[in-house]
């Protein structure tokens, strides 16, 4: 075995030293810039509940989503157009001239000009049950030779309907657009419920992971500190000669692996922070710059879940389910559409109406008013496509696309229900979990103080303090996963379940 001089000893330790100081002046500079800017921090202090308030107030992506019921309303408006009365109005003045030969008196030629003024008002539009109809009004004027040209005026005020019997007929056809967008709407509001749950089920994910790093920094600190005063002490004893260099020469090697683990863990801790701001702030400018203090998690208990019963919550208040219903509903619709559209085309139509002539505006008018002159349609009309292809295809395709909807209905029913089972179980590990860490860091405690008072009687040496101060360490970030894993479960639950917003008090309008 190779033996280390006095000088190389000496030489050893003041290297390790140096690099312990050198990375000591590091993370204390790292932590003055923390303290800096906590001193003028921008939100304060927050709590959990005040951290999912700001999120889903300034969270980007719960303001962007709002906006789509707000479209899905006015899409329903828009469909309900289609029943909307149109009203026409048209005027024209047509003039021809036409030859016709020679005067056989006179030899020139001979013309003759027609002119015709014409006035048409309608009001038109359709009925939910496929019923189109036209109110018009027609107005006149025709001057010629053959009247000397003196006004000639007819006026003609009556009423058109056409009604579908087979094609066309009925709410599956006439309403099938607006019930489809009022089903979008439905969807938009369950999707927007769903951005909500995410957004408050993240909140919390992010909140625990930036304690966790707070707590994880604390403990390499509380490590380092440890081990810094180990090597204070054994200094000491070597000066005494009642330990021999190599201790401290451990000491200070395991205080410069922990000044490492203090800057990874500061590290954390401010990617944590950038992450968790992102969420719960809308702002750009100055992010990076800005800065916050968590108040620790409110302590949870443990709650004891029943899977068959939470599975119908969760048939309740899932948003994916409630949109996979309404899926369903819409081919429904469409399929219900596509069957009468496969049809053949039978209508009815008929006309009524008054018209009236006179060498006036007012003769011609009050013809109408007397109903001196009644004009009257009716009739049939059928057709029918003798392939028919695209039709029943799209029939066909519809009947397919529901079936699919169905199944695919009740294969989320099962991925609900193992979801539900996996978070359950998730919870009742990790609460165990908390027990087990806890009683790891209790004895890890007794461990190091029984031990360091051997170091103090020598009966033993710094290689198992160093070890132990690290397994308390260890022990310790354990427990502090255990409890941030299970808050992150219960987070979870309440996403899988479809509770999330109900468990933390936020009331939405109900989709």
């Amino acid at each position: 075995m190779k033996t280390i001089s006095q000088p190389a000893r000496q030489l050893w330790i003041s290297a390790a030293l140096f690099a312990v100081f050198g990375l000591q002046a590091l993370s204390s500079a790292t932590s003055a810039s923390i303290s800096a800017t906590f001193q003028g921090n921008d939100l304060g202090e927050v709590s959990l509940q005040d951290a999912i308030e700001l999120a889903l107030e300034r969270n980007f992506l719960v303001r962007v989503e709002k906006f789509n019921p707000q479209v899905a309303e006015l899409g329903i408006q828009s469909e309900q157009g289609i029943f909307d009365p149109r009203l026409d109005a048209s005027v024209s003045r047509f003039f021809q001239e036409r030859d016709q030969g020679t005067d056989p008196g006179t030899g020139l030629p001979v013309a003759s000009r027609v002119e015709n003024q014409n006035l048409d008002v309608s009001l038109s539009g359709l009925l939910p049950f496929g019923t189109t109809y036209d109110v018009g009004y027609d107005l006149g004027n025709t001057r010629g030779e053959f009247n000397n040209f003196s006004d000639d005026y007819n006026a003609f005020a009556g009423i058109t309907v056409r009604q579908p019997l087979l094609r066309n007929f009925g709410y599956a056809e006439n309403m099938s657009r607006i019930r489809v967008a009022q089903v979008n709407f439905d969807l938009s509001n369950w999707a927007f419920r769903q951005t909500l749950i995410n957004t408050v089920t993240n909140t919390i994910t992010a909140y625990n992971f930036l304690y966790f790093a707070q707590q994880n920094l604390e403990v390499a600190v509380n490590s380092r500190d440890l081990a810094q005063r180990l090597l204070n002490e054994n200094m000491r004893r070597v000066e005494l000669g009642t330990m021999a260099d190599v201790d401290t020469l451990q000491a200070a090697s395991q205080l410069a692996l922990r000044e490492e683990r203090v800057l990874n863990a500061e590290r954390l801790y401010q990617d944590q922070k950038m992450q968790f701001l992102a969420l719960v702030t809308g702002r750009i400018e100055n992010l990076l710059e800005m800065d916050i203090q968590i108040l620790p998690p409110p302590p949870q208990s443990y709650v004891a879940s029943d899977t068959l019963q939470d599975f119908q919550k969760a048939i309740q208040n899932r948003p994916d389910y409630q949109q996979a219903l309404l899926d369903i509903e819409t081919r429904e619709v469409l399929l219900a559409r596509d069957k009468r559209r496969s049809l053949p085309s039978l209508d009815v139509f008929g006309s009524f109406g008054y018209s009236g002539t006179g060498m006036s505006v007012g003769d011609s008018n009050s013809g109408i008013g007397d109903r001196t002159f009644e004009t009257s349609t009716i009739g049939a009309a059928f057709r029918y496509p003798i392939m028919n292809r695209t039709a029943s295809a799209n029939r066909v395709s519809s009947m397919l696309l529901l079936n699919q909807a169905e199944l695919s209905l009740e294969r989320l029913k099962q991925v609900i229900l193992l979801d539900v089972d996996a978070a359950a179980r998730r919870i009742a590990t990790d609460w165990e979990r908390i027990a087990a860490a806890q009683k790891a860091r209790e004895v890890s405690e007794r461990a190091l103080e029984g031990e360091e008072k051997r170091l103090e009687l020598g009966t033993t040496s710094s290689f198992v303090v160093l070890r132990l101060q690290s397994d308390l360490a260890e022990a310790e970030i354990r427990e502090l996963q255990a409890i941030v894993d299970y808050n992150q479960s219960l987070a979870e639950y309440d996403r899988a379940v479809g509770l999330t917003l109900e468990k933390n008090h936020i009331e939405t309008a109900s989709p």
